[in-house]
């Protein structure tokens, strides 16, 4: 009777360590640069104008049809509210990501990059102390 309680015990220990023990969802094996090269859905894109003394926000919501395409030859299609563009990116390392905007090259700072989530910010100087901040919340 010992011994049967005992293979009891043991059992249900093992079936209680072994179900406890589920995958984390956020390893991957993936690159940096594997994650972003994937077709991004906009949830948003904010942009605060900074004009001192002052600063204005425009919150810009995504559209079923607007997406930021990172594709493996370089080159980033995007749609955002109708309009099409083709530029060129290079991930420089898992954080930085540099644009060439026809030829204004734009470096931007990638905040969370997971398999399912993609932010990331850039300032554009404009003139004197005025400058822009936008920030790109992305989603799949």
């Amino acid at each position: 009777m010992k011994t049967l309680r005992m293979t009891l015990l043991l059992c249900i220990g093992s079936a209680l360590v072994l179900s406890s023990c589920d995958k984390d969802d956020d390893v991957s094996t993936e690159t940096a640069l594997q994650r972003l090269q994937k077709v991004w859905k906009v949830d948003n894109i904010k942009t605060v104008f900074y004009t001192p003394p002052t600063e204005a926000t425009i919150t810009y919501t995504g559209q079923a049809t607007d997406y930021y395409d990172f594709r493996t030859d370089g080159k980033l299609y995007t749609s955002v509210n109708g309009d099409l563009d083709t530029l060129l990116y290079n991930l420089v390392n898992s954080n930085t990501l540099v644009v060439n905007n026809n030829g204004s090259i734009d470096t931007g700072n990638i905040t969370t990059l997971t398999s399912s989530k993609l932010v990331g910010t850039t300032t554009f100087k404009l003139s004197g102390s005025n400058y822009n901040v936008v920030t790109a919340n992305l989603s799949r």
